[in-house]
């Protein structure tokens, strides 16, 4: 993750305006900051000159910045008033560059610095910034717009900083990094968001609930696209976390957490109008008796409306449905979103599964081979045959045990048509094991997702353990809602080795994307 920084313009800007000793100049000529009217601001003018020489060598530039931290800051109030603004905004420049140093940290033994005060004690260089910053828009408001140069360049040091140390699991840092960059812009959301992600990984209940509620608050106006799954993300994050406090709770603190989980789902309800699930879930928390009734009578308000309502939407209610048992209620939304998008590999995949459920294996095997043309390398979908198939037979076996299913390792009588059947699934698990074990690749596909103008397809290629290194092609079709080819594209591995795997991803343009297909190729 990389984000914009104005940092080393930042740094050509300092010496520039050093130089020219005069004002902030072009950029904001209502701001004036004299660097030549004292003296000693010139001697530290000059001193800071020498750090930008490319001779100078890294013990060079540190003896240089020392010396203008103490002229800086040695005897403060020998500065006349009026100079305090100007020796503040070198002081700010200084600090910024100590930050960028090899090695530097954000917080740093004040005598390495140059302070000759408390020199055995830390200096936080943000806080140092921000307290020079502060000083200069309170004595001189005009200046506050010519800052932000220097507030942006910081708060992008920062934050990349933060990311880095989240990325290799230094939480502790990510956090001083995170929290430091909140000084300087408080209206990104990524300190937010890597502050979350601190807590969730923490485990930190308390944590996660101000943060996720930060996050939320700092995105909910904004149109950037990250900024929009970011909040999206943070809303189910903390609806999810209010329910499952909610439900190990009693009294007083259950209902509160219950209305906090509510109001949570319907903020992003506020989003997203047509969101099913969402509405499932404040119906449950509502109180709503959820029986197979009521869940057919949700289906039957939605099919009413369906027009308006995307495959995808009809697909997630169903999964919600059926995830508390509701597989008839269910199945009746996987259908309608497969109408929609006849080739909905989650719709074909979810129907199979709610039918198993629902013991009509019969009218299985036409998703099932459906899902084979659609995603052939996906192991989940031979696994799901495999369990169909000893579903089938545990079936069977109940029936011959006189309605009762059978204990494990239990013998049962049976007749002569029930030992050609139980044969028959006997047979089918050997098959789906075998192509199991014989599947490479496995691909997982991870992502898909429709554009204004086209698709974007990403999937996991993977060699098992037991197979030999190999590279692989994949064609990938990008289907419209009729199942015609609107357009392909071949992406294939590098040489991915036995037990490794390759991320790949395709990218299709034209009109009414809604699906895929592949093939894999040598």
């Amino acid at each position: 993750m990389a984000f914009w920084t104005t940092r080393s313009a930042a740094v050509r800007s300092l010496s520039a305006l050093v130089l020219a000793a005069g004002s902030l100049g072009a950029q904001a000529p209502k701001c004036d900051l004299p660097m030549q009217a004292h003296p000693r601001l010139l001697t530290a003018g000059l001193q800071f000159n020498g750090v930008f020489k490319p001779t100078a060598k890294p013990e060079d530039k540190a003896k240089a910045l020392q010396s203008v931290v103490k002229t800086l800051t040695d005897d403060v109030a020998g500065f006349p008033e009026n100079m305090q603004p100007s020796r503040n905004f070198l002081l700010g420049q200084v600090l910024l560059v100590w930050l960028d140093q090899p090695g530097a940290g954000v917080s740093e033994p004040r005598a390495k610095l140059g302070y000759t005060a408390d020199p055995t004690g830390m200096q936080d260089l943000a806080a140092a910034l921000d307290t020079s910053w502060t000083a200069i828009r309170t004595a001189k408001p005009e200046c506050a717009d010519s800052l932000k140069l220097y507030t942006n360049g910081l708060w992008g040091q920062l934050i990349n900083k933060a990311v880095n140390f989240t990325n290799t699991q230094q939480l502790d840092s990510a956090e001083v990094y995170a929290r430091r960059s909140m000084l300087f812009d408080q209206k990104q959301f990524y300190a937010y968001n890597i502050m979350s992600n601190i807590a969730l990984v923490k485990d930190d209940t308390t944590a996660m609930i101000e943060w996720f509620a930060k996050t939320i608050d700092v995105t909910a106006s904004s149109a950037d696209t990250n900024a929009v799954k970011v909040r999206d993300n943070m809303l189910m994050n903390l609806g999810a976390l209010y329910t499952n406090g909610a439900a190990s709770a009693a009294g007083a603190k259950k209902d509160e957490l219950t209305k906090a989980a509510v109001a949570t789902y319907r903020r992003y309800l506020g989003f997203y109008p047509n969101d099913l699930t969402t509405k499932l879930r404040i119906m449950r928390l509502s109180g709503a008796a959820m029986d197979s009734v009521a869940a057919n009578r949700f289906v039957d308000t939605v099919l009413q409306g369906a027009a308006t309502i995307s495959d995808a939407q009809l697909t997630d209610a169903g999964s919600e449905l059926t995830k508390n048992k509701f597989y008839d209620a269910g199945l009746r939304l996987f259908e309608a979103a497969l109408k929609k998008n006849p080739n909905s590999r989650d719709g074909l995949y979810n129907s199979a599964v709610a039918l198993n459920n629902l013991e009509r294996f019969d009218a299985i095997s036409p998703y099932f081979n459906k899902l084979k043309e659609i995603d052939p390398n996906n192991q989940g979908i031979y696994t799901l045959a495999r369990n169909i198939q000893s579903a089938r037979k545990l079936a069977v076996q109940t029936v011959a045990n006189k309605g009762v299913r059978p204990r494990a390792g239990q013998t049962i009588m049976l007749n002569p048509a029930q030992q050609g059947r139980i044969k028959a699934f006997n047979d089918s698990l050997v098959y789906y094991t075998t192509l199991i074990q014989n599947l490479n690749p496995t691909v997982d596909v991870r992502s898909f997702s429709p554009t204004p103008d086209g698709a974007k397809f990403g999937a996991v290629v993977q060699v098992p353990p037991d197979k030999p290194a190999a590279s692989y092609g994949m064609a990938v079709e990008f289907l419209d809602a009729s199942g015609a080819v609107v357009a392909t594209q071949t992406v294939r591995t590098k040489q991915i080795d036995a037990g490794g795997f390759e991320m790949v991803s395709a990218e299709a343009k034209g009109p009414g994307i809604v699906a895929f297909r592949y093939k894999m190729v040598k």
